[in-house]
């Protein structure tokens, strides 16, 4: 059981109700106005509860930024950012970095931060303040995310999620569609020292995948062990190299 649960990037709130299995109070921090809307409205009694505090603010790293520009994919929620791209809709929004929200809602205890391509600048400003969750989870688009974290947080234990196999890795979590996944015990693979971490990276490459630190032991008895998970990844990647053109051959048999 955690104190609190914070989730930088909540979007409509997917992993909200799953969270609040595993804490007292979820931080939901969301920027983009109709998604904060969307969770206001379908975990309403929540907040009135305060379980669920909502925050509609983007997180940035300069401590004097009070608002920001935001860049929104219609198309793809999910893929909208703090970071400029002139195909998407520019909003401004508020802003507040990390250490401001912590020190009105509590140190973190588990810190969930999906902020796309923004992750790593989030993680260098909580290694400058010194702030190290007892539980972290960020998202590995690239090397250097993944590089920065292992070389700067001294955390004992890891663990993987890919977000491309959430419904069917967690079907029975009743995770929604687009969640990052579990958490804690209920994760598909063993915990694993950082070595073994780098090399799972080394088989499925950089994406959606979500990487789990702790320095609690934890024994997630249903889990996979290591050989199982290394076959495990190495089908996941030769899936996702041929489906698309498996894909392209039954659209033209169905054409």
């Amino acid at each position: 059981m955690f104190e609190n649960i914070y989730d930088f990037g909540a979007n409509r709130g997917q992993n909200l109700r799953y969270f609040l299995n595993y804490t007292k109070k979820v931080i939901a921090v969301e920027p983009i106005p109709d998604l904060f809307e969307e969770i206001s409205n379908v975990f309403k009694e929540e907040i009135i509860s305060k379980k669920i505090n909502a925050l509609n603010l983007a997180i940035v790293t300069n401590e004097q930024i009070k608002t920001t520009k935001f860049y929104i994919n219609e198309e793809k929620n999910w893929e909208s950012t703090l970071l400029k791209n002139n195909s998407y809709n520019e909003i401004e929004v508020p802003a507040a970095t990390p250490k401001q929200i912590f020190d009105i809602y509590g140190y973190p205890d588990l810190l969930k931060i999906d902020v796309e391509n923004f992750d790593i600048e989030v993680l260098k400003f909580l290694k400058s303040k010194k702030i190290v969750p007892k539980y972290l989870i960020f998202e590995v688009q690239n090397p250097e995310t993944l590089e920065f974290v292992l070389s700067n947080f001294e955390y004992k234990y890891y663990n993987i999620v890919l977000g491309h196999r959430v419904s069917v890795d967690y079907g029975d979590k009743l995770l929604e569609n687009h969640s990052s996944g579990p958490i804690f015990t209920d994760l598909k693979f063993k915990w694993v020292s950082k070595k073994i971490i780098y090399f799972y990276f080394k088989i499925c490459n950089y994406g959606w995948i979500d990487v789990h630190c702790t320095d609690q032991m934890i024994n997630n008895e249903k889990s996979i062990g290591i050989t199982q998970t290394i076959y495990y990844l190495f089908k996941d990647k030769i899936y996702r190299i041929f489906n698309p053109y498996i894909n392209r051959v039954k659209g033209k048999f169905r054409l």
